[in-house]
């Protein structure tokens, strides 16, 4: 995850763990991510503030290969305070995914989008609110071998550490409040 901000640069390695409490309809998740700030006057390094939050699969339409969920995630002030501030947040965000598998042209069905749009509102420390969207568009090459042509040619792409091609695009709105960040 790389994010240019106004007082420098950040690069982000963070970490997702779901489980699911209820067969393909409700779950747990659990983020954080490790922080490396480039600034004028430094580097610094952290821990972002831990995620946790619910999800349910309100919707699916197994044709067309669409999911739609709502969920409520809480974030915990565990970060590391020389890089952000003690708060707590709350987002409620609306998460769906796509594929195309019901297209007809061949080449367009490993194609899947999926992501999310929230509100993430501080309820204790400094009083922020954002809005936040995230997307990303995924090539599957499994999907491709298996319900549209063998494309790996004898050599089997599905077997290496990576088996999807993937773009990821993050965007935070500038705090809404006018104070603070």
């Amino acid at each position: 995850n790389f994010q240019v901000q106004p007082d420098g640069t950040w690069r982000q390695v963070g970490f997702s763990f779901e489980k699911s409490l209820y067969p393909h309809r409700l779950s747990i998740v659990i983020e954080d991510s490790r922080i490396y700030q480039h600034t004028s006057v430094g580097k610094l390094t952290g821990w972002d503030n831990l995620e946790m939050g619910l999800k349910w699969q309100a919707w699916t339409n197994e044709r067309h290969e669409f999911v739609l969920s709502p969920g409520l995630f809480v974030g915990l002030p565990t970060g590391s305070r020389k890089l952000l501030p003690r708060q707590t947040a709350l987002n409620p965000v609306l998460m769906y995914a796509k594929g195309f598998g019901d297209l007809s042209a061949g080449w367009l069905r490993p194609f899947a989008v999926q992501g999310d749009i929230g509100y993430e509102a501080s309820v204790s420390g400094p009083r922020d609110r954002r809005f936040t969207f995230n997307e990303a568009l995924f090539y599957s090459i499994p999907y491709l071998n298996h319900w549209v042509r063998r494309a790996d040619a004898g050599y089997s792409m599905e077997h290496g550490l990576r088996r999807e091609l993937f773009s990821e695009t993050f965007f935070r709105s500038p705090n809404l409040t006018g104070q603070g960040n």
